[in-house]
């Protein structure tokens, strides 16, 4: 599924995957691993400098001075969810995040109903910009 994902995206954009070789220690590589839980996620970008533990023990074990890793926990191994985490990866943002989505976005205001819970727990309270 992972290669079946990067594939299209190479058959879609201009982006190349190469498999990691490990005589090139220079070199930055994203590794795609699998976690307990249900966690998908990736870092926005090249990362050089991560700290946080699973970068360190994945440097750690597989001797890459540079690397970046997509998280792929259960529920995240299908083709669409794959793609949109190696693109994390590759730098794209959300559509939502854009410096410019108010020029493109018209929030119908009527439609949101205010006391709604988000799929991640949060309340949404309606407030119209002034």
């Amino acid at each position: 599924m992972i290669l079946d994902a990067m594939t299209f995206l190479q058959e879609q954009t201009c982006v190349k995957f190469v498999h990691a070789n490990q005589k090139d220690k220079k070199d930055h590589r994203i590794v795609v691993t699998g976690l307990r839980g249900d966690l998908c996620q990736s870092w926005i970008g090249y990362q050089p400098d991560l700290k946080d533990k699973e970068t360190k023990r994945l440097k750690k074990k597989l001797g890459f001075k540079s690397l970046q890793s997509v998280v792929l926990g259960n529920g995240c191994l299908d083709k669409y969810t794959i793609q949109h985490e190696l693109l994390h990866a590759l730098g794209l943002h959300h559509e939502q995040s854009r410096y410019d989505r108010d020029d493109y976005v018209q929030i119908m205001w009527d439609n949101i109903e205010s006391g709604t819970h988000l799929p991640n727990g949060s309340l949404v309270t309606v407030r119209e910009p002034n």
